[in-house]
């Protein structure tokens, strides 16, 4: 992999590594004592989903393991998901991205990027109606350690895409 990051490197393409940090179902069920609690049991939300606890050592060591394998292959951007919890999970001595960032950067030093998603849906499909989507939503590039994390339908992909370039917005990715 390290390779393939080499060579698209020299394209002009960066590949980012996405992590999903806390809401984690499969790490919470295999390792409960990771999982944020209610009472004696994981806290689990509305929707089904648990979290892993950001105050546990086990769960940032798993979080930069993550990281570190990715940045072995070649990997030094990352778009860091998931690092606030419902209100209803309780209270943490962690303040999610900011802190999250700052301490995998002392950890695996500035060569090492994190960003955290700004997301974005944009629905339109008609021309005029992207324009107005884009530009309402997409005011400017996001702050240093954010991206743009944009949904859309895929008919709408490459208009979005060069609305956002003819905008001189360089910081986002398009999903689906």
């Amino acid at each position: 992999m390290r390779s393939s990051c080499q060579k698209l490197g020299k394209n002009d393409l960066l590949v980012l590594g996405h992590i999903v940090c806390y809401p984690d179902n499969v790490q919470t069920a295999a390792n409960p004592a990771w999982a944020v609690k209610s009472g004696k049991t994981a806290y689990t939300d509305p929707a089904g989903n648990r979290y892993l606890n950001p105050d546990s050592t086990e769960v940032y060591n798993y979080i930069r393991s993550l990281v570190e394998e990715s940045v072995r292959a070649g990997v030094t951007v990352f778009v860091l998901e998931g690092t606030e919890l419902p209100q209803a999970a309780g209270t943490f001595n962690h303040n999610g991205f900011a802190d999250l960032s700052k301490r995998l950067t002392a950890d695996l030093g500035q060569d090492v990027k994190f960003l955290q998603p700004v997301a974005v849906n944009i629905t339109s499909t008609a021309t005029a109606d992207l324009k107005k989507e884009v530009a309402d939503k997409c005011t400017q590039n996001p702050n240093e350690n954010q991206i743009y994390a944009i949904t859309c339908p895929e008919k709408s992909r490459r208009a979005v895409k060069q609305l956002l370039d003819d905008r001189g917005c360089t910081c986002y990715l398009i999903t689906e």
